[in-house]
C-alpha cells in the first residue's frame, strides 16, 4: 500500500472517530442537561408537596390546641403552643402564595394557582378565629368559624397536594422516557459506528500488527545474516593475519652515492612516498626527519660505514601525512679497496599487512571486551539472584521455623507434671536440644542476611560477625573501624562487602591456620577501605588453581567478582608463612 493512500485512509478514520465521539459527546450532553433541569424542577416541586401537606397538618394542629384550650382552660402552655402553630400556619401559607404567584407570572394558564387561591379565604379565617380564640377563650363562635374554615381548608388543600403529586409523576415518567430514548440512540450510534468506524479500524490495525510482525521477522533476518557475515569479515581477518602473507616482492626502490645523495628512485616508492616533483637529496638527511629515535640512524651509518648490509621495517610518514611501513634492505656497494661507493634500498610495501594485523587486534580486543561484559553481566545476575534466594531462605527460617520452634519452646517449659525421673531427664534434654536448635536457626538466617545490615549499617554487622566466628570457630577475629566510619550505603554495596568479609574470614578460618584475624574499617572523603588480615600461613597466589570452582581459589573469585559488582577495587597481599591480606577499596561519591 503506497504511503500516500495509507495517510489518507488515517485521515479518514480519524475525521470518523471525530465525528463519532462528537455526537455521542453531543448526546450525553444533552441528556445531563435534561436531568439536571428535571432536578431542579424536582426539587421545587418536591418542596410545595411537603409544605401544602404541612399545612394540611397545621390546620388541623390549630383546631385540636383551640378545642384545648377551651375544653381545659386557658393554661400558658396551650397558648404557647397555638401561637406557635399559628406563626407557623401563616410563613408557610405565605411562602406557598409568593411560589404559586411566580408560578402564574411564569404560566398563566397553568391550573395549580386557581386551585391554590380556593384555600385562601379559609386560611385566613383560620387564622382570624385561632387568634380571637387566644384573646377570649370562651367565645364559643370563633370556634365555630375555625371549624367551618378547617373543612373547607383541607379539602382545597388536597386538591393542590394532589395535583402537585401528578404534576411531578408526569415529569418523572417523561424523564424516564427521555432517558430511553436517548440510551437507544446512542446504542444504534454505537452499532453504526461499531459497522462502519470501529469494525474497519480495526480491521487495519490487525493488517497493520501483521506487516509490522512481518517486518520484525525480517528484520531479525537480515540481522543474523549480517551478524554472519560480520563473524565472516572477522574470521577473514583473523586468518590473513595469522597467515601473515606480507609481500615479499622485494623491488630496488632507490640509489645512493657513497655520502647517501640519492642518485635515482623507483616509480613504486615515488607511489608509495607521494613524492611528485618534492623528492629528499639525501638519505641520511631524509631519515633523520622520519626516524622517531635519534640513536637509530647513527646505528645505520655505523653499520653501512663497515661495509655492512642493514634491515629493518620503517614506520615512514608520506607527503599526504598517511602512515606507510616499509620493510627495508640497505645494502651498500663496496669497490675494489673494499670503501662503499654506493647504497641500493632494496625493500617492498607492507602498509596493507600491517593494517590487516591491527584490525584483526583490534576485532580481537572487541571480541574479548563483549566476552567479558558478558560474563560481568552474568555474574551480576548471579550474585542478585544468589542475594535474593538468601533474603528468601532467611526469611522462612526466622519466621516459619524459627518462629514456631519458639512456640514449641513455651510449650514444652510449661510441662511441669512430670513424675517419673527418667522422664523429667528426657524432658531436660528435650529443652536442651531444642535451644541448641533455636540457636543454630538464628546464627544460619544471620549468616544468610544478617537484619541489622538493614538496620544499623555495616559496621555494626562486620563486629556482630566477628563475635560470631570466634564463637564458632577456635580463631579470635577482631573487628576495628579505624576512622569511625558510620555512614549508610547503598543496600546493594552494604550486602556485597558484608558478603567479601564473610568470605574472607570464612576462607581465613578454614585454610590459614592463624592465630588471629582482623577485619578493619577506615575511610576518607573519597573512598571506603576494607582489610580483612590474617597472620597464617599464607600461600603463593600463582599456585592458585586456574579453575574458579575449585575451593579457595572460587572464594577468591567470588571477591573479585563482588568488588567489580560495586566498582571497587581488589588487592592481594600474601607469600608463603606471612600471612594473608585483602584490600577492598569502594567510591563512596557512587552513594
Amino acid at each position: 500500500m503506497p504511503a500516500q493512500k495509507k495517510g489518507e485512509e488515517y485521515e479518514d478514520f480519524k475525521s470518523k472517530y471525530v465525528v463519532a465521539l462528537g455526537i455521542l459527546a453531543f448526546l450525553l450532553v444533552i441528556g445531563q442537561v435534561l436531568l439536571q433541569q428535571y432536578i431542579q424542577g424536582q426539587e421545587s416541586d418536591s418542596r410545595m408537596i411537603n409544605e401544602a401537606g404541612r399545612q394540611r397538618m397545621l390546620s388541623q394542629r390549630i383546631t385540636k390546641l383551640s378545642l384545648l384550650l377551651i375544653k381545659e382552660g386557658a393554661s400558658t402552655d396551650h397558648q404557647d403552643r397555638l401561637t406557635q402553630a399559628i406563626s407557623l400556619f401563616e410563613k408557610n401559607g405565605n411562602w406557598l402564595a409568593k411560589e404559586f404567584e411566580a408560578l402564574s407570572r411564569e404560566q398563566p394558564n397553568h391550573e395549580l394557582p386557581p386551585l391554590f387561591e380556593r384555600t385562601r379565604e379559609s386560611f385566613e379565617s383560620i387564622l382570624n378565629s385561632s387568634r380571637n380564640l387566644l384573646q377570649n377563650p370562651t367565645d364559643s363562635l370563633q370556634l365555630e368559624k375555625l371549624l367551618e374554615s378547617e373543612q373547607a381548608f383541607l379539602p382545597a388543600m388536597d386538591a393542590v397536594v394532589g395535583t402537585l403529586d401528578k404534576k411531578s409523576s408526569f415529569k418523572l415518567r417523561t424523564l424516564k422516557n427521555t432517558s430511553l430514548f436517548f440510551s437507544g440512540l446512542i446504542l444504534f450510534l454505537l452499532l453504526i459506528e461499531a459497522a462502519f468506524i470501529f469494525w474497519p479500524s480495526s480491521k487495519l490495525i490487525q493488517h497493520q500488527l501483521s506487516l509490522l510482525k512481518e517486518k520484525e521477522i525480517t528484520a531479525r533476518k537480515l540481522a543474523r545474516e549480517l551478524s554472519t557475515m560480520y563473524e565472516s569479515l572477522e574470521r577473514s581477518y583473523v586468518e590473513l593475519a595469522l597467515a601473515g602473507q606480507e609481500s615479499e616482492d622485494f623491488q630496488l626502490l632507490a640509489k645512493t652515492d657513497s655520502s647517501g645523495n640519492f642518485t635515482w628512485f623507483s616509480e613504486q616508492i615515488d607511489l608509495s612516498m607521494e613524492w611528485n616533483d618534492q623528492r629528499p637529496s639525501n638519505l641520511f638527511d631524509w631519515l633523520k626527519t622520519q626516524l622517531p629515535k635519534e640513536g637509530t640512524l647513527g646505528k645505520i651509518q655505523e653499520i653501512l660505514k663497515e661495509g655492512k648490509p642493514w634491515n629493518g621495517t620503517l614506520k615512514l610518514t608520506n607527503e599526504s601525512g598517511d602512515f606507510i611501513w616499509l620493510r627495508i634492505y640497505l645494502i651498500p656497494t663496496l669497490d675494489q679497496n673494499g670503501q662503499t661507493e654506493a647504497i641500493r634500498i632494496i625493500g617492498t610495501d607492507i602498509t596493507e599487512a600491517k593494517e590487516t594485523k591491527t584490525k584483526a587486534r583490534e576485532i580481537q580486543r572487541e571480541r574479548l571486551e563483549k566476552k567479558l561484559k558478558e560474563q560481568q553481566y552474568r555474574s551480576v545476575l548471579i550474585l542478585e539472584g544468589q542475594e535474593e534466594e538468601r533474603q528468601r531462605i532467611s526469611r522462612e527460617l526466622h519466621d516459619g521455623i524459627g518462629q514456631h520452634l519458639t512456640a514449641l519452646k513455651y510449650s514444652l517449659d510449661g510441662v511441669n507434671t512430670v513424675k517419673s525421673t527418667h522422664e523429667k531427664n528426657r524432658l531436660t534434654y528435650s529443652k536442651e536440644l531444642l535451644d541448641n536448635i533455636i540457636k543454630e536457626i538464628r546464627k544460619i538466617s544471620f549468616n544468610l542476611t544478617p537484619v541489622a545490615l538493614t538496620d544499623y549499617g555495616l559496621p555494626s554487622v562486620l563486629a556482630k560477625l566477628a563475635q560470631e566466628v570466634s564463637k564458632m570457630s577456635h580463631t579470635p577475629v577482631e573487628f576495628e573501624n579505624l576512622t569511625g566510619f558510620m555512614s549508610r550505603l547503598e543496600p546493594k554495596i552494604e550486602n556485597n562487602l558484608y558478603r567479601i568479609v564473610q568470605e574472607a574470614v570464612h576462607n581465613a578460618t578454614k585454610y590459614a591456620e592463624a592465630s588471629k584475624i582482623q577485619i578493619l574499617l577506615s575511610h576518607n572523603p573519597q573512598f571506603l577501605h576494607l582489610e580483612i588480615r590474617d597472620d597464617g600461613k599464607g600461600f603463593d597466589d600463582v599456585d592458585l588453581p586456574a579453575d574458579p570452582k575449585i575451593d579457595s581459589g572460587n572464594g577468591l573469585f567470588n571477591i573479585r567478582e563482588r568488588t567489580h559488582y560495586i566498582h571497587g577495587t581488589f588487592r592481594l597481599d600474601t607469600a608463603p608463612g606471612k600471612g594473608t591480606s585483602i584490600h577492598i577499596e569502594v567510591p563512596l561519591e557512587q552513594n
